[in-house]
């Protein structure tokens, strides 16, 4: 790939010696860069985080190289692919990142909003923020701070040991996703991706993935009032973020009900810790969707 198409980082691990650290150390930074930028990428694009397989482009997006190795506080210059020489026919679509921007570039913007307690962020979910707290562990093990730097200097991201634990709080904070229903217009569809947009009746748009309805359905209904089912994802601030759409048809009288922006709640398993877990294992909810469809409808009406 042409040296133009790929950008440089500066990763800084203070506090370890990078000629004496121990190999599963850089196991867990390696892991966190990587995965952090391939699931802030995908949440951009598809509007989820993680999913079942890891399509072409999304390898090759993330890959990232090592430009350079020094003696002292670990320091690696990390060179990134610009998305548009990855894919253009899929990251032309996505609304969120620069036409310029790397894979890298969606982790440090990911991070800086986890690190500034950005509980809106259309770039934080359940998924990003699982690897981003794993920060806190590289704490736990004698590094003074992560610093992330974008050669140009136009962004930088900085964790030490406070800021992980802020991130590890929005983590907890983060409502489990749930399977939930929503009733709008569905105004935009991008066969490409399977991205479609939800608008409702307040002005609001929900951002969604077909996942089990087909393209055929919705391309039918393009333009319509509809009422769709999925799982619902949230931001840290408790409202959607997205929508995976397993079924969708024509809105009726009684879809008024589902005419809202679904909110979410964080569970007791997400707000406690146990010492003996791993972090990671505190952010996980009970798995939705055994619900059935008097349970929500009378949940519904006790809410309102």
């Amino acid at each position: 790939m042409a040296a133009r198409q790929r950008r440089t980082y500066e990763v800084q691990l203070e506090g370890v010696d990078a000629l004496d650290m121990p190999l599963s150390l850089l196991r867990d930074l390696c892991d966190l860069l990587v995965e952090g930028a391939q699931r802030a990428t995908r949440l951009a694009v598809e509007g989820r985080s993680v999913a079942r397989g890891m399509p072409s482009w999304l390898a090759s997006a993330a890959d990232l190289r090592v430009g350079r190795y020094e003696r002292g506080s670990l320091s690696l210059s990390v060179s990134a692919p610009e998305l548009h020489a990855v894919a253009p026919e899929v990251f032309s679509q996505q609304r969120i990142l620069a036409p310029d921007a790397t894979a890298f570039d969606a982790f440090l913007e990911a991070a800086s909003d986890a690190v500034d307690g950005h509980r809106g962020s259309e770039l934080l979910d359940t998924g990003v923020l699982e690897v981003l707290a794993r920060t806190h562990a590289l704490s736990n093990r004698g590094v003074a701070s992560l610093r992330i730097r974008e050669s140009t200097g136009r962004r930088m991201v900085m964790i030490d040991s406070v800021s992980s634990q802020r991130i590890l709080a929005l983590a907890r904070d983060t409502p489990a996703p749930r399977v939930d229903r929503v009733s709008g217009v569905l105004d935009a569809l991008t066969v490409s991706t399977r991205a479609l947009m939800l608008r409702l009746d307040d002005g609001k748009v929900l951002r969604g993935l077909a996942v089990g309805a087909t393209l055929e359905t919705l391309k039918t209904l393009l333009g319509a009032r509809v009422v769709v089912e999925g799982l619902v994802t949230f931001r840290p601030s408790g409202d959607a973020l997205r929508i995976e759409v397993d079924h969708a048809a024509s809105s009726v009288a009684s879809d008024t009900l589902w005419a809202r922006l679904p909110h979410g709640e964080a569970g007791p398993s997400q707000g406690v810790v146990h010492q003996n877990a791993p972090e990671w294992q505190s952010l996980l909810g009970s798995w939705p969707g055994e619900e059935t469809d008097d349970t929500l409808f009378q949940a519904l009406e006790e809410l309102s």
